[in-house]
């Protein structure tokens, strides 16, 4: 069990809605507000259809509205009046742009969903960091170069491999090992699955088996 504050970060473009369930929720059609009538087991839902949704965030670093706005957008309800956030990193600024949820306990499990979606013409050619769900002190959100030991941090960040857009999980746990010459001070990333190549996919279970879909902005 890893101890501490479980959060969510979310660093990605358009964000229409998360939910985290301490079980698997069944697989449906989704509504514009499923917060409404959340699945047994939830911990958080947030479709953003509420008032003033943002203050359900622990957003302590300070974004201005123009990084996490809320906005219209027809979303995976497919709705004209759906909600969600759009995250936009300042010009000149390599990132930053976030909403933070601290969760109110310690769980042994946790199955995480939420939706989101890059714009029409964003470029898959810069470096980017989307949303993670990450465990432990909230100091840890976006820590590197160190394998957590198990008993500190961990996290799992959805992204995509520039300038390909195939997606990955960017990921920080015990037992990390693709880019890890040294555990304390020279230990990057495992991508789950591998998309690195030969040289770091030394783990047969972390090769993809399926070629990996293509993100494309705008969907």
């Amino acid at each position: 069990m890893m101890h501490g504050t479980v959060l969510l970060s979310l660093r990605i473009n358009l964000i229409p809605a998360l939910l985290l369930c301490t079980t698997v929720a069944a697989v449906a059609a989704v509504a514009q507000n499923e917060c409404a009538s959340s699945p047994p087991g939830t911990v958080f839902c947030m479709d953003f259809e509420g008032v003033n949704p943002k203050s359900n965030f622990d957003d302590y670093d300070g974004n201005a509205d123009t990084e996490n706005q809320l906005v219209t957008d027809s979303g995976p309800a497919n709705s004209s009046s759906n909600k969600a956030i759009r995250l936009r990193v300042p010009t000149g600024q390599r990132g930053g742009s976030d909403l933070v949820k601290v969760l109110p306990a310690s769980y042994d499990k946790l199955y995480a969903r939420w939706y989101f979606q890059y714009e029409p013409g964003f470029n898959f050619n810069a470096p980017n960091h989307g949303g993670e769900l990450t465990a432990g002190s909230r100091n840890f959100i976006g820590v590197s170069d160190n394998r957590p030991t198990g008993s500190d941090f961990a996290y799992f960040t959805i992204q995509y491999l520039n300038p390909s857009a195939k997606p990955f999980a960017y990921s920080y746990y015990r037992g990390m090992y693709q880019d890890c010459s040294n555990p304390a001070g020279q230990c990057w990333r495992d991508s789950l699955p591998c998309v690195y190549g030969a040289a770091y996919c030394t783990k047969p279970q972390h090769v993809p088996l399926i070629t990996l879909p293509t993100i494309q902005g705008g969907r």
